[in-house]
């Protein structure tokens, strides 16, 4: 395919290139999520994703308010603040009072929530790198190149609308 049939694909009224690319994510990245969730779930305990989530999201955005992860998880306040309740109890996350906004709690991972963030994610990339080691070194460059592109496009999102 020429690059001026590319670029008429690309813009025309139909916009077929990235209609396709739309739907093969769609139709990817369930089966790539549910392959990192069957693996986090074999290294977190009895962590939920959205606790996961949760996590990985205060890892980021240390200081984080409770409505930013509200936003963040797309749940309400009432269901962020009884997530929290039970990171909290479980000793993964610390909530401090906002020095500018007594009322504001600022939240944070604890040591033990860090530690845990990064034995899930070391032992889920073990298996990533595993599954896609069948791959070609030429198919590895492919997979690098697209989900850097595709970073490239969903990180102009707003940085706590970003999921974990």
């Amino acid at each position: 395919m020429t690059s001026t049939m590319h670029k008429s694909l690309q813009t025309g009224t139909n916009g077929a290139l990235p209609d396709r690319c739309a739907r093969s994510l769609l139709d990817a990245l369930p089966l790539v999520m549910d392959f990192v969730r069957a693996h986090m779930r074999e290294s977190r305990s009895s962590l939920s994703i959205a606790q996961f989530r949760a996590l990985l999201f205060l890892r980021r955005h240390s200081g984080a308010s409770l409505a930013d992860l509200a936003r963040h998880q797309g749940v309400a306040m009432a269901t962020a603040s009884v997530m929290v309740e039970r990171l909290v109890r479980s000793g993964w996350v610390q909530r401090v009072p906002a020095p500018e906004e007594r009322r504001r709690v600022c939240l944070s991972l604890s040591e033990t929530g860090a530690k845990l963030v990064d034995q899930a994610r070391t032992a889920t990339h073990a298996q990533l790198a595993e599954r896609l080691s069948s791959l070609s070194a030429e198919e590895l460059d492919r997979v690098i190149e697209s989900v850097l592109l595709l970073t490239r496009v969903f990180a102009k999102e707003d940085p706590a609308s970003r999921r974990g």
